[in-house]
């Protein structure tokens, strides 16, 4: 089953094709996604796009059918309106790095809870975890290229601090 990049479209599931994918990696000496078949090209890049769709951004869906987060309608990239018929290269960029990183097992995975020791010294018992992030893994590449497009600055998995 191919990709589906129907702009708005009710079963699109990716905003970059295969090729532009395949240049978006060339571009950045990105050699492992060249070595992908393209199976599974197809299956990071519906991945990526998830992740990518996680996010809370300005404006909203064009049409209540569309499958996917864009297009969008009063969206805006660094103070500018976006035009509602086209997805922004930045978007099909982030894209293409969640792909890249779920072709390497990195996007998107379960975490397991890590290891418990306890100990216990007469009738006190206490117990340890390893140090954690809570499952949160941060993709700094990702989210510079989405950030531009979030609902007030702020992405999904990060809080706005308000001074009152």
């Amino acid at each position: 089953m191919s990709l589906d990049t129907t702009i708005g479209g009710a079963t699109a599931d990716s905003y970059a094709t295969i090729a532009e994918a395949d240049a978006y990696h060339v571009k950045f000496n990105n050699t492992s996604w060249a070595t992908l078949d393209t199976v599974s090209k197809e299956a990071a890049l519906r991945v990526g796009v998830r992740y990518v769709d996680g996010y809370q951004y300005s404006g909203q869906v064009a049409t209540a059918t569309q499958a996917l987060q864009w297009p969008r309608i009063d969206a805006y990239r660094n103070c500018y309106i976006l035009p509602y018929t086209t997805i922004p290269q930045g978007i099909k960029d982030a894209q293409c790095e969640a792909a890249l990183r779920q072709s390497q097992g990195l996007l998107l995975t379960d975490l397991s809870a890590g290891s418990v020791t306890e100990e216990t010294v007469g009738s006190i018992t206490v117990k340890y975890a390893n140090g954690t992030n809570d499952g949160v893994t941060s993709f700094p590449m990702i989210d510079s290229l989405l950030k531009p497009f979030f609902a007030d600055g702020i992405g999904a998995y990060q809080h706005q601090l308000v001074r009152t």
